[in-house]
């Protein structure tokens, strides 16, 4: 897919996730205000504290399809990152209230009446979800960014949510006015817990690795090593290689020794025919061949 038609469509599909999550928000806030119930309390939770990481999320891409560079050269895909990792001091905030909340309800079951508006919400918003999340899964398997992949998380849980959800309620439905209601409704804010924590650890781990400049991963690196190794004949040695992520961008510079005898002109031959070779296995990468020699590495 074409770089700048695939941002634009993830600008697009943003919009669109802003638009609605904002909608969702407001149904969800009166369904819970309406029925009193942990589930829906914690759904209309997580749908907030999601909203300020969007809208940042929408900020971000619309800034690198703008290609604001300049000062950032290197960092500007790494407010991709920060984009992601945003959604982690929201996801704790919600995790306290809920378990604030789930041990006064255990201490004190009640009944639980007025879910009719919220079956409806999650419903609706329950099927807008998976279609959100089959356009982000499309999104991240053309060219994943780390905005696009947190969001692909991000609903995909919240797909699961939506149906956990549904089946809690159906539970608080079924016991009616007894106070088994009240434990069909903690159920289903404990599964909701456990998605929140698992799209939680995924972001933080993949947000942090690229922020603290991990080097890229072994498949990746072992592209780069077939091309050296395809070339060995146009170098002496190779004394070094380093490699980080910014956004869906890799960099790479190999360091490489050279034949002292060869002309400058043939150098630069050389060094373009790996440079050329390595950005064409490798999608979204910058490549620089750093001639060096023992003495230097």
């Amino acid at each position: 897919m074409n770089v700048a038609k695939h941002s634009s469509d993830s600008l697009r599909t943003l919009l669109v996730m802003v638009a609605c999550e904002s909608v969702a928000f407001l149904f969800s806030l009166a369904a819970a205000l309406l029925a009193d119930s942990l589930t829906l309390w914690t759904n209309c939770l997580r749908i907030g504290l999601d909203l300020p990481a969007s809208f940042f999320a929408l900020y971000v891409t619309h800034r690198i399809l703008r290609g604001q560079k300049g000062n950032f050269d290197y960092g500007l895909g790494k407010w991709e990152n920060l984009s992601a990792l945003i959604n982690v001091p929201m996801m704790l905030v919600g995790l306290s209230i809920l378990a604030f909340r789930s041990v006064l309800e255990f201490q004190n079951p009640r009944p639980i009446t007025g879910t009719g508006l919220g079956f409806l919400v999650l419903v609706v918003f329950g099927a807008i979800n998976l279609l959100l999340w089959r356009r982000f899964h499309r999104l991240n398997q053309a060219a994943p960014t780390p905005v696009i992949h947190s969001q692909l998380v991000l609903y995909r849980n919240a797909s699961a949510a939506s149906l956990l959800s549904l089946f809690a309620l159906s539970g608080v439905w079924i016991a009616g006015p007894h106070r088994a209601a009240a434990y069909f409704d903690l159920f289903g804010a404990a599964i909701l817990s456990a998605l929140i924590i698992h799209g939680m650890t995924i972001i933080v781990r993949q947000s942090l690795s690229a922020l603290l400049d991990e080097a890229v991963e072994e498949s990746i690196q072992s592209r780069i090593a077939g091309v050296l190794g395809k070339f060995d004949d146009d170098y002496v040695h190779l004394h070094n290689l380093r490699s980080r992520h910014s956004g869906n961008r890799v960099f790479i510079e190999v360091f490489l020794e050279f034949d002292p005898v060869i002309y400058s002109g043939e150098l630069v031959k050389r060094s373009a025919r790996i440079k050329g070779q390595v950005e064409k296995v490798i999608s979204n990468a910058e490549v620089w061949v750093i001639p060096t020699d023992s003495k230097n590495s």
